[in-house]
């Protein structure tokens, strides 16, 4: 359905179309069905860019397939995501960063520059902040993590995760649109889906407030209560926005996460392996 989807939109676009424009460049996962069937049908060159945090959650799950200690994957992982990040745009950059990570972990600090900033202050007396005891991996598991990390630094791979593209604008609306048309009702018979995602995208465009704007728009008086209640919600709206961009915000939910994760692993390790 999703390769389905992805024609509509790129290949066979009216709307775009009869504005003499196309989509060049596809953001999505790694699911190659999808960027061949939207080339197959495209009558122009559509370039495929990895979702950067689908990339990150591919990446981790096979550092755990490596059989590597939880420290060592948390680590490697925020490693990956920083040196993607502090090269954003650049492809040598971030080839370069990537494969002077498993040395750096390795304490091999011979293709270290001014990027590790941390152990560029004080070589000597340097500890890693997130491993025990501050030291670095054992060479048991070096092959495996060299070999995914030159993986993910060759040209192919290193330039759709440069560009650090994402569809998290997407998955947003998405959610927005599962609350007010959720898959268990059947809105699809009557004209009610259709006002239902029109309400949807003007509240994702002008915020919840756009009931006192469409009222005016069509020339009625939206009343003093409705004005109140919106712009009471509007408050609300930008202050848990602004509230989940903060620091103290966001590590606590990594806290939650990592807890939550803690006690699924605990879980697990009571019930036992499964045969």
């Amino acid at each position: 359905m999703e390769a389905d989807m992805a024609k509509e939109w790129v290949a066979h676009n009216h709307l775009l179309e009869e504005r003499n424009c196309h989509i060049s460049v596809l953001i999505a996962d790694d699911d190659s069905s999808t960027a061949a069937a939207v080339r197959r049908e495209a009558a122009h060159n559509v370039e495929k860019l990895s979702d950067f945090n689908q990339a990150a959650k591919a990446f981790r799950r096979q550092l755990r397939t490596l059989k590597l200690s939880q420290p060592a994957v948390d680590y490697l992982s925020y490693l990956f995501s920083i040196a993607v990040a502090k090269n954003k745009g650049d492809l040598k950059g971030v080839q370069e960063a990537l494969l002077s990570v498993v040395p750096y972990v390795f304490d091999d600090h011979s293709k270290c520059d001014d990027r590790w900033r941390d152990w560029w202050r004080d070589p000597e007396h340097y500890k890693h902040k997130f491993l025990p005891g501050g030291h670095g991996l054992n060479a048991s598991n070096r092959k495996g993590i060299e070999h995914l990390f030159a993986t993910y630094a060759k040209e192919e791979y290193a330039k759709k995760l440069a560009a650090m593209g994402s569809t998290q604008v997407n998955k947003s609306f998405n959610h927005i649109v599962s609350t007010k048309l959720p898959k268990d009702h059947s809105f699809g018979r009557s004209e009610s889906s259709s006002f239902r995602v029109a309400a949807l995208v003007c509240h994702s465009v002008s915020g919840v407030e756009y009931v006192s704007e469409m009222f005016q728009k069509i020339e009625l008086s939206p009343g003093g209560l409705t004005r109140k209640f919106r712009a009471t919600k509007e408050l609300v709206r930008k202050y848990k926005s602004a509230k989940a961009k903060t620091i103290l915000f966001k590590n606590g939910r990594i806290r939650g996460k990592r807890a939550r994760q803690m006690k699924r692993i605990c879980a697990e390790n009571k019930e036992g392996k499964r045969n």
